[in-house]
């Protein structure tokens, strides 16, 4: 499972250390936090960190390349779409300075996704957007059952 931070020039190892490891909040989780909308539970499972892209990486076509064969059931079709969708792809990504490699290439909303991982590093199960805490436990329950 990963977790990212609302503000991503705080999305680092560090601060995600630091919140994992002694309960340290930064940016809009601190101020979520403070409101009491953000109820923090320690997590006894380990936590990945998304390793950063950067341009001209990000735009480029090894990556847009990448980016299509990871959504291949949805992005699939006949070649001038997927060309269609190549060109729009490097027209977003090259507007963005940076982002999460995992977030790029499996074409993620934002913050909060949720991301279950196997021990091979395959995607599990992902979802966009808060869920109700117990469903989330049964998520990755049944996972843990399975195993």
């Amino acid at each position: 499972m990963s977790t990212a931070f609302e503000d991503f020039e705080l999305n680092t190892a560090e601060n995600t250390r630091l919140l994992f490891e002694q309960n340290v909040f930064v940016g809009e989780t601190l101020k979520a936090h403070q409101a009491g909308a953000f109820k923090w539970n320690k997590i006894l499972f380990p936590v990945l960190v998304d390793k950063p892209i950067h341009q001209p990486d990000l735009s480029d076509s090894r990556t847009i390349e990448t980016i299509i064969q990871h959504n291949e059931g949805w992005l699939a079709g006949p070649e001038p779409e997927k060309q269609k969708i190549r060109t729009a792809l490097k027209g977003y990504f090259a507007q963005q300075i940076q982002c999460g490699y995992t977030f790029a290439v499996n074409l993620m909303q934002g913050t909060p996704t949720f991301i279950l991982f196997d021990n091979t590093m395959s995607i599990l199960l992902n979802w966009f957007g808060h869920q109700d805490p117990q469903l989330v436990t049964d998520k990755i329950d049944t996972f843990i059952k399975k195993s």
